[in-house]
This record gives structure tokens, C-alpha cells and sequence, in this order.
């Protein structure tokens, strides 16, 4: 994965738009990319590892506390077995939940929305509708006040047009990153 793959895949993040993202790459690549982080407020953890294969997730610490804190939030974390609202805590039992569905071939766990900034109400919609049925398919699958999703990826298109030509026009990522507003 190249330094402007990570850039375009990661600009919603890096553009203050989204707390968190995720990337499934190959083990080589998720040297480069915490490097490239280098100099910015994002972290860097490697959920899984598979097939020579990682999947990693880059998260602002605070503001994804800010979010999974939320009571809607913390309270659907709770049901799922999230006791403890701790970030290492929260991360240790998501990728334990992770291997273990990778070891069931069940695909990932519900829960993993949230992580990745998606709406509640989305990730309850694909919950209850099995994943079928969205009335609109993005950066995850939409149930539930589309036009405001549109907004939203109209957003994250944008981020990814920015980060883009910043990068190409020679900034590193330490500074196309900017500060969640």
C-alpha cells in the first residue's frame, strides 16, 4: 500500500471528519504506515493478524472516547459484553472479538461499526435487517436518514479530493492531518 493509498483511504480521519478507520493490509505496509502517522494525534493498532495480512486501526484516542462514551453508545458496547471504558481495554476485547468470529468464518463482529464512527442507528439497522435492505451503500451500509448520509460521504469524498492533492503536492501526512473540529 503506498504512502498515497494510505492518504486517500485514510483522509475522512486525517481531515478531522471521522474519529477512526480501519485497513486491511499486507504485514509490510503496516510498517509504513505508522510511520507515515509520525507527527500527528492518530494511533496506530493492528487488530488482527491473518494470511500475512493485518488489520489496523487508526483512532484520535479522544474523540473516539468522546463517541463510544456516548450513553446510546456505551450502553450497545455494554450488551456486547464491554465493561470496562478504558481505550486498551475496549481494543483488547474487539480484537479478541475479531479472531475469534475470523476463527468462526462469521465475518466481523456487529460492535465494529461503532468503532469505526459509524451511526448507531446504521449499525442497528444492519443488525436487525441482516445487512440487507440498506437504502443506501457508502462508507457502510445506510437504514436510516439518507439524505443526511449523503451529506456525509459527499464530506468524506471531499476529505479524499484534499488530502489527495496535498499529497501530491508534497505534504506529509503530519500535515494534511488535521485537528477534529
Amino acid at each position: 500500500m503506498s504512502p498515497l493509498q494510505v492518504t486517500m483511504q485514510c483522509a475522512p480521519l486525517l481531515k478531522g471528519l471521522k474519529v477512526s478507520t480501519a485497513l486491511r493490509t499486507d504485514t509490510e505496509a503496516c510498517r509504513l504506515i505508522r510511520g507515515l502517522l509520525k507527527g500527528t494525534n492518530i494511533r496506530f493498532r493492528s487488530l488482527d493478524f491473518f494470511d500475512h495480512k493485518c488489520l489496523i486501526f487508526l483512532y484520535r484516542e479522544e474523540d473516539l472516547m468522546g463517541y463510544l462514551t456516548q450513553p446510546q453508545n456505551r450502553e450497545f458496547l455494554e450488551s456486547y459484553g464491554y465493561h470496562v471504558f478504558e481505550i486498551d481495554e475496549l481494543l483488547k476485547r474487539l480484537t479478541l472479538r475479531i479472531r475469534l468470529f475470523r476463527e468462526k468464518n462469521m465475518g466481523f463482529p456487529h460492535e465494529i461499526g461503532l468503532f469505526l464512527d459509524y451511526p448507531l442507528e446504521d449499525v442497528k439497522g444492519y443488525i436487525k435487517n441482516n445487512g440487507k435492505g440498506s437504502i443506501l451503500t457508502g462508507y457502510w451500509q445506510v437504514y436510516y436518514n439518507r439524505a443526511e448520509k449523503e451529506k456525509i460521504f459527499s464530506e468524506y469524498k471531499r476529505a479524499k479530493s484534499i488530502a489527495a492533492a496535498e499529497f501530491q503536492a508534497g505534504k506529509p501526512i503530519s500535515e494534511i492531518a488535521v485537528a477534529r473540529t
